[in-house]
């Protein structure tokens, strides 16, 4: 093809390109075809208009992410004052916390029963609370979940509600949000969401490390972000060896330095004290007392035909919370006694002496355990080669019973 005469003005336009764009054109020659050449520079001349309105748009995302100060007038302006959500305890709206206990100690049957209060409006230990619909991730173990729903609400003598909402299953929350705020759209808005448990949801390869524990808390923070500005409870394992006053979550110090507070359950012969450690934002409260109360489902059989045991939490008030104080502490001094009177017996014979049995007759010997792990916590028993044994402390206490 023969080339068309040579434009003259080509390299001067070629000139005035700028570095970046004469580096995808190269410099015209005389022998160049123009109508090519002209095209080729259209092409470049048209990518980079665009180049120029992707940067004027970064420029102003910049500009309006930039950092600027505000008047103090104006910043508090911008405050809104929320009721806590449970009257007297500091849970507050767009705002994550954390609920430690070790395991067996309740966390999950007492934030059961606060669900429900939540979702019917209905009171919570003479507590007002603010009613809404609540979303409940429940990723640990969901069938316990739906016994302990079943069985709370057979104790409280209501329907299972539909504004409780639950998710079986874990996943990675930060990469399911879109799921979570389409969900949140259709059966929202929500008061209160509950992530049982922490370790469930927990993506990393370190739970303990404060990098990764501090990430995964701030992306359980989006989930204050759904429709409703809710509240979350995210459960928690304590750190090892953790005490009733050292209720920490695990991972590290990261991780309860990016939430709000950190709540805890604590149990105490039948009795879960639900209160706070580590860090609240908001006054304190004085521990809300609750009874765990175990419950035969109505309607439900296994395929055996057995029936269906499960665990409900009955707030109490204070005066019968010492009632049970005063029973637990006689029980523990009529095991002491027992132990002292026989001395090789096993936890089947000293539940048979004491009067402990169940309606089919067998001995009760997880009443036996669970006294006399409150006894060692106390330094009165001592478990030696298989075999649980007084001290000299438990000793002294059993001749004075």
């Amino acid at each position: 093809m023969n080339a068309a005469p040579f434009d003259e003005d080509a390299a001067e336009r070629w000139h005035k390109m700028t570095p970046e764009q004469r580096a995808e054109l190269p410099e015209p020659q005389r022998n160049w075809n123009v109508r090519n050449y002209r095209a080729a520079h259209s092409y470049v001349q048209a990518g980079s208009e665009r180049m120029a309105r992707e940067d004027a748009r970064k420029e102003k995302e910049a500009a309006k992410n930039a950092i600027v100060s505000v008047s103090a007038v104006d910043f508090v302006r911008e405050f809104q004052a929320h009721d806590y959500i449970i009257d007297g305890v500091p849970i507050q709206p767009g705002y994550i916390y954390g609920v430690t206990a070790r395991t067996g100690h309740g966390k999950t049957t007492v934030v059961t029963r606060a669900e429900l209060a939540i979702v019917t409006g209905t009171p919570l230990a003479g507590r007002e609370v603010v009613q809404g619909r609540v979303l409940s991730l429940c990723g640990e173990n969901p069938a316990d979940k739906q016994a302990r729903v079943l069985a709370t609400c057979q104790a409280l003598k209501i329907a299972v509600p539909d504004g409780l909402r639950i998710v079986p299953g874990s996943f990675p929350v930060a990469a399911r949000m879109d799921d979570l705020r389409r969900d949140a759209d259709a059966n929202g808005p929500y008061r209160l969401v509950t992530v049982d448990t922490s370790a469930a949801y927990f993506v990393g390869e370190d739970e303990n490390s404060n990098v990764e524990a501090r990430l995964h808390a701030s992306e359980l923070r989006l989930l204050t972000t759904l429709n409703g500005n809710p509240a979350v409870w995210v459960l928690c394992h304590p750190v090892k060896g953790a005490t009733e006053d050292n209720l920490l979550p695990r991972g590290g110090g990261a991780f309860l330095a990016e939430i709000d507070g950190n709540f805890t359950c604590w149990l105490d012969g039948d009795r879960v004290r639900f209160h706070w450690a580590g860090k609240l934002r908001g006054p304190s409260f004085e521990p809300i007392m609750f009874k765990l109360r175990g419950r035969t489902l109505d309607g439900l059989l296994t395929p055996k035909g057995k029936p269906v045991e499960s665990v409900s939490a009955i707030p109490i008030d204070d005066d019968e919370a010492e009632k049970l104080q005063r029973a637990e502490l006689r029980d523990e001094n009529r095991l002491l006694f027992e132990m002292m009177r026989d001395k090789s017996g096993s936890m089947a014979a000293w539940a048979r002496a004491c009067g402990w049995l169940l309606a089919n007759g067998e001995p009760q010997k997880s009443k036996v355990h669970r006294l006399l792990t409150e006894l060692k916590n106390e330094k009165l028993v001592k478990h030696v080669r298989r075999k649980w044994q007084l001290t000299d402390a438990g000793k002294k206490e059993a001749v004075a019973c």
